[in-house]
């Protein structure tokens, strides 16, 4: 189980990454998940040793035949764990360390010390911890764990009942010696068949998730279906009749189906983005360490962030209205952009932050920005703590310097503009200098996303 946990998280990885993930990450974030995934199982062979030693599946495990003493997996366990944590916090980065110790303890304390010997449904509220490893691998790449990787966790939290369940089955006698009351035990087998049918059809809706939420294109969607239609018809036959052997073929199958499934999305993910025509400017797709959201006034004073933009590509510089050639330059240069898009210029808009707000009056930066075009906006902080704030979070240097004449001023500030698209993830940083048809190429692949999405 050690290694479809590690397959599961490398997934992970995978998927968050727009390229190849790094081999730091890659290397250390899969090993680190390896060492402390084995140290939770070790933990799990002792607490159950006792047990493990009164059933045929796992009466061979060391620990059961008291070839391991307790001193020696409990060091083995402590030490695998450190070493995993360790190259996880090294390699990866803290979110990803404290998930997988949250996953540790889930399994090692929550799952096999309370929930296990408790409950019947120990197998499916259980199954959240054992669901956790595409999580921790998209997290190692990216920092967070946004909605598509809970997406992959669901599909194994609802894959676990069917496959331990039909373990369960055709081990019953096995399971009534170790006293845990597992499902076949505690309601019977015909209550156990019928669910593994009803969770397999759970399952089936949840594969097609990706898809919906346009993780997948086509290639993985007529797998998923494929897969996901054998799976019922296996959870229909031993619904219909039982028989140990249908059970043991669900089982081995379940296995083939999750490794399939999401070798089916890796390989789709693959394929529509190397297929995809590469931007010009800085791609920052993925990232999210900074440059998340904005909370500004417009000249209006109403409060703008990134999600009253959303179905738009946004395009967010940083500047002053007195800049003598950066920012009229950049703007001048969306303007044409603008222009040359025809119609699709209304599903672009470009956002001007002052870093002058003394001398940026609302009525000024007005004036300023819609002599550019319809589809420029003005943001002004209203105070200097929020004006510092929103230019650390997009890492935008910003210093007054003193003018030729006494009193006056002129202010330095980042030559640079970041471009969300029409979801509002960060994809592009572009310099000061590129030209019209650098913009060009890259809004318009934006704007097929849009399309496409």
């Amino acid at each position: 189980m050690a290694q479809l946990a590690v397959f599961c998280a490398v997934i992970g990885m995978c998927l968050a990454a727009r390229g190849a993930v790094p081999w730091r990450v890659l290397c250390g974030g899969a090993l680190g998940i390896w060492l402390c995934a084995s140290a939770a199982f070790a933990v799990n062979c002792w607490v159950e040793r006792h047990i493990d030693a009164r059933m045929r599946r796992t009466a061979w495990r060391p620990s059961a035949r008291g070839e391991l003493g307790s001193a020696q997996i409990l060091a083995f366990a402590t030490l695998t764990g450190a070493l995993g944590a360790g190259l996880l916090y090294a390699l990866t980065n803290p979110l990803t360390l404290w998930l997988t110790l949250a996953t540790f303890l889930g399994y090692a304390v929550v799952y096999t010390v309370l929930l296990k010997p408790a409950t019947p449904q120990n197998i499916v509220i259980g199954g959240a911890v054992g669901a956790m490893p595409p999580a921790l691998g998209w997290a190692a790449v990216t920092g967070t764990v946004p909605v598509q990787a809970w997406i992959l966790v669901l599909i194994i939290f609802v894959w676990t009942p069917p496959h331990f369940w039909a373990l369960a089955l055709a081990r019953r006698d096995d399971y009534a010696r170790s006293g845990w009351p597992m499902l076949p035990l505690t309601h019977g087998e015909k209550f156990t068949r019928l669910h593994i049918l009803l969770y397999s059809w759970i399952l089936f809706g949840a594969a097609l998730l990706p898809y919906a939420a346009h993780m997948s294109g086509g290639v993985y969607l007529v797998v998923a279906l494929a897969l996901g239609a054998l799976f019922i018809v296996y959870a229909w036959r031993l619904w219909r009749q039982y028989s140990d052997a249908r059970a043991h073929r669900l089982f081995r199958y379940s296995i083939v189906y999750l490794t399939l499934l999401f070798a089916a999305l890796l390989v789709d993910h693959d394929a529509r983005l190397f297929s995809k025509p590469a931007f010009q400017n800085i791609d920052l797709s993925g990232n999210s360490s900074f440059a998340r959201d904005f909370a500004l006034p417009d000249t209006q004073g109403r409060l703008r962030t990134l999600a009253d933009f959303k179905g738009k590509v946004v395009v967010l510089l940083f500047g002053y209205t007195h800049c003598p050639d950066v920012c009229p330059t950049t703007l001048a240069e969306l303007a044409q952009v603008s222009k040359r898009l025809g119609s699709d210029a209304q599903h672009v808009q470009v956002v001007f932050v002052t870093v002058d707000p003394s001398r940026d009056t609302p009525e000024a930066l007005e004036r300023y920005v819609k002599a550019f075009g319809p589809n420029f906006s003005a943001l002004r902080a209203a105070d200097p703590a929020a004006l510092r704030k929103v230019t650390r979070d997009f890492r935008v240097h910003y210093a007054k310097n003193p003018g030729a004449q006494s009193g006056e001023y002129e202010m330095e500030h980042t030559a640079a503009s970041y471009v969300f698209d029409p979801r509002g993830r960060l994809r592009l940083y572009v310099l000061y200098g590129q030209r019209p048809e650098s913009w060009l190429h890259d809004l318009r692949l934006l704007l097929k996303e849009k399309i496409s999405t």
